[in-house]
C-alpha cells in the first residue's frame, strides 16, 4: 500500500483519479486508512476545496475510525477560522 499511497496524491483531485483512491479507502485495512490519512494530512484544505478532492476525504472520514476523523476537522478548523470572519454583504 505505501508504494500506491506515494503516487496516489495526483489521484485525489482528479476526474477520474478520485474514484480509484475511493475504492482503495473502501478496501484498505484500518492501518492502511492511517496510511491514506497520513499521505493527505497536509493537503486537507486545499483537497476539501477541489470538487474531487472532497470526494476522498468525505469517504476516508466516513469510512475511517473516529479518531482520524477528529484528526481531519482539527486539521480543518485553521481554515475556517479565516473564512467565518469574512462579511456577509
Amino acid at each position: 500500500m505505501g508504494v500506491i499511497l506515494k503516487g496516489a496524491n495526483i489521484y485525489y483531485s482528479d476526474y477520474f483519479g478520485n474514484y480509484l483512491v475511493q475504492a482503495l479507502i473502501e478496501r484498505a485495512s484500518e492501518s492502511q486508512l492511517f496510511e491514506f490519512y497520513g499521505a493527505m494530512e497536509d493537503s486537507l484544505p486545499e483537497l476539501c476545496k477541489d470538487q474531487y478532492g472532497s470526494f476522498v476525504v468525505h469517504k476516508l472520514v466516513e469510512l475511517a475510525p473516529q479518531e482520524i476523523g477528529q484528526a481531519i476537522i482539527e486539521n480543518l478548523i485553521p481554515e475556517l477560522v479565516p473564512i467565518m470572519q469574512v462579511p456577509i454583504v
